[in-house]
């Protein structure tokens, strides 16, 4: 009684994400959803740090295991740099998969 088929009526916008990451088990489920919602953002979203804790009601030490975990697998690249005005600020980068090695 559990098979069927799978009808899919597409309505809203929506974002594909890598099953490497939605099926990692390793991964809190928390790290697979906001992965994979940064992976179907714009290119060139400006995010807010304040805005993804709001948006997927993470406190501060959930969103650091989100941050961290993406970290470890190589798909979230994290860099504190220094704007012309002194204020400090976080540069982040998402890949679907970890960036290949220089060469």
């Amino acid at each position: 009684m559990d098979e069927g088929q799978l009808q899919r009526i597409i309505r809203e916008p929506f974002c594909m994400a890598p099953r490497r990451l939605l099926e990692n088990n390793k991964l809190a489920f928390s790290t697979r959803v906001v992965g994979s919602w940064l992976l179907g953002l714009p290119p060139h979203w400006k995010m807010r740090v304040k805005q993804v804790k709001h948006k997927f009601n993470l406190g501060q030490d959930a969103w650091k295991t989100v941050r961290d975990e993406l970290s470890e697998i190589g798909v979230l690249d994290c860099n504190k740099k220094q704007l012309p005005n002194g204020q400090w600020t976080w540069e982040y980068k998402i890949y679907d998969l970890p960036p290949l090695p220089d060469v």
